[in-house]
């Protein structure tokens, strides 16, 4: 079961073009720069989610994420839910590997049907690192 995770979640980072964010979720759903993100971790004021399979989490992400992805998303969710509950006023992320990734629109998706605004940071983990190769901001 976990190589079959794995392997889907390869093909994810391997030429899957981009998901789209339904028009339903349109409103609930927006996009973040790269210092739109660093002023948002800087201050405090964000709840940052990384939507890429554990065993990449695990391996590295942008301090101060959570893991969620949509392999284990009931799971993962149960873990940060009261976190989402008592967030007011912080906005909610969601990354993944590369704008090719579509876990970011799944979780969001995700989320927004639990009643959240979500914002996704398109460019994840892979512009992280371009712009901070140490992984600190």
């Amino acid at each position: 079961m976990a190589l079959v995770t794995l392997l889907v979640a390869f093909g994810a980072f391997n030429g899957c073009s981009r998901s789209k964010v339904p028009s339903e979720s349109a409103q609930s759903i927006s996009e973040i720069t790269l210092p739109q993100l660093d002023d948002l971790l800087k201050s405090g004021n964000v709840l940052l989610f990384d939507a890429r399979p554990r065993f990449y989490y695990d391996q590295g992400h942008i301090p101060g994420a959570l893991p969620l992805s949509p392999y284990s998303f009931s799971m993962d969710y149960s873990q940060v839910e009261a976190r989402l509950r008592h967030s007011s006023g912080k906005k909610i992320v969601v990354y993944c590997g590369d704008i090719y990734c579509p876990n970011a629109a799944k979780v969001a998706e995700a989320l927004v049907a639990r009643g959240h605004v979500v914002a996704i940071f398109p460019g994840g983990w892979i512009e992280w690192l371009k712009y901070h190769p140490t992984g600190s901001i």
